[in-house]
């Protein structure tokens, strides 16, 4: 297109149905002339105007006699790539004038601010600017440098690469335009792969919600190649405060603002920046703003966690910092990070008591405690006395005998031996601080007649 309009050919009907893609990725115009008419979004003449609805510039089919025609290619540039890289529309499509594109996020969430704003400035109602141009293998440096992510049919960076002449310089067969002095008008570059040096001068009014966009392009292209800006304009820099989680609140000089993620006008200086939000550290520092595009971003530090428990047996009372909070399973208790005594209570159990630290990167702590039985005793009598005790094959002692470190979590044999009486033997369940009494009396063994 660079070629062609520097002989003083428009083009006048360019869209993505005119540019074709080779099996090599090389992109090839086609269709100088009108296209052949189909619905109301491939016309190519609607009454008196040329060009297919979709892709014109409001002004060129609206009743002002403009004669700003660059800024309607312009806008036919952005609207072909934003196609191309997005295959759906982005415009409605049952109305003849398109005077503002619907809201619709078109990158994501790392890429949006940069790339959107660009793209829809290039679309907007007035898009009047000022175009450098630069040669293919700038351009490739330059893309590879953004690392732009893919989306769509291509990836951003070949699509900025093979179609950097749609959104490159075009003859300006109108003599140029230049900004109206009621807003501030700002001069950037933006890419071309043509090898020439043409300059093309045009200037985009900054007004409306557009501002930001425009800024926002403004940042990225000031980043890559540099902002040349109109000598002696001053105006507010356009701030986007994001924090990970979001939703934090953010104060400018103590002045609730919003929330993450937040953009903000601000003019060039220090500030003093707050962000709140609910269980985590509260972040206050100064920021500075000296371009025209600024971007603070900060991950806040979690100062609430929460903490599940669970005891094996169940119903055991959590005491936490010395109040009781419930019973087990307890399966979320919400508290401030760092250290708390933690003690589980249960009769029959041993207390378990610990130190639990809630971590500021974890949201959850769990725990899963088995709770020790508290030993049973064991009183044994046997008539007569002075019977060897053996429990679980291990010798305490000669009744009477009292066993006091008794397992109540599991089954013990206790047997007893006397000379001249018989064994006794017998499995026995003690319960966790039971007083367990056991009285026997031995059989005496017969004695045998000669």
């Amino acid at each position: 297109m660079g070629h062609a309009h520097q002989r003083g050919i428009i083009h006048r009907d360019l869209k993505p149905a005119n540019v074709l893609m080779t099996p090599e990725g090389e992109p090839k115009v086609t269709e100088f002339g009108l296209a052949k008419a189909r619905e109301l979004g491939d016309l190519s003449k609607t009454a008196s105007m040329l060009g297919t609805p979709l892709y014109m510039a409001p002004e060129q089919m609206s009743d002002a006699k403009s004669k700003r025609r660059t800024g309607g290619s312009m806008r036919i540039r952005g609207l072909a790539l934003i196609v191309l890289l997005w295959p759906w529309s982005v415009f409605a499509q049952a109305v003849s004038v398109f005077l503002e594109p619907l809201e619709a996020p078109l990158l994501s969430e790392s890429r949006r601010a940069v790339l959107q704003g660009k793209l829809e400035a290039l679309i907007a109602s007035r898009p009047e600017y000022v175009l450098v141009t630069r040669s293919r293998d700038e351009l490739a440096m330059i893309t590879k440098e953004a690392k732009l992510q893919q989306s769509g049919m291509c990836s951003t960076s070949s699509c900025f690469i093979e179609l950097g002449g749609i959104l490159g310089a075009e003859k300006n067969v109108s003599g140029g335009v230049t900004g109206t002095t009621e807003h501030p008008t700002v001069w950037f570059k933006l890419l071309s792969v043509e090898t020439g040096t043409l300059e093309k001068t045009l200037t985009r009014t900054l007004e409306g919600s557009f501002e930001d966009l425009l800024l926002v392009a403004e940042d990225l292209l000031g980043r890559l190649l540099g902002i040349e800006t109109r000598a002696g304009v001053s105006r507010p820099a356009l701030c986007t405060f994001t924090t990970k989680p979001d939703r934090a609140k953010v104060f400018i000089e103590d002045e609730e603002k919003g929330k993450t993620p937040l953009n903000l006008h601000l003019p060039a200086g220090s500030f003093n920046l707050r962000l709140q939000l609910d269980d985590y550290y509260e972040i206050v520092k100064t920021i500075t703003v000296s371009r025209l595009a600024e971007e603070f971003s900060e991950t806040l530090a979690r100062h609430r966690g929460s903490l599940s428990v669970e005891t094996t047996p169940a119903e055991a009372t959590v005491v936490l910092d010395k109040a009781i909070i419930g019973d087990t399973p307890l399966p979320r208790h919400t508290l401030t990070v760092g250290e708390h005594e933690l003690i589980l209570v249960l009769p029959g159990y041993e207390p378990w008591k610990r130190t639990v630290v809630i971590p500021r990167d974890k949201h959850q702590e769990k725990l899963d405690v088995k709770l020790k039985a508290k030993p049973a005793k064991l009183l044994l009598f046997t008539t007569p006395v002075g019977a060897e005790v053996m429990l679980n094959n291990e010798r305490k002692g000669k009744t009477p005998l009292i066993i006091d470190d008794i397992d109540p979590t599991t089954a013990q044999t206790i047997e007893l031996q006397l000379r001249g009486y018989q064994i006794r033997s017998e499995k026995i369940w003690c319960r966790p601080e039971d007083d367990l009494v056991r009285e026997y009396v031995l059989i005496a063994i017969p004695e045998q007649t000669p």
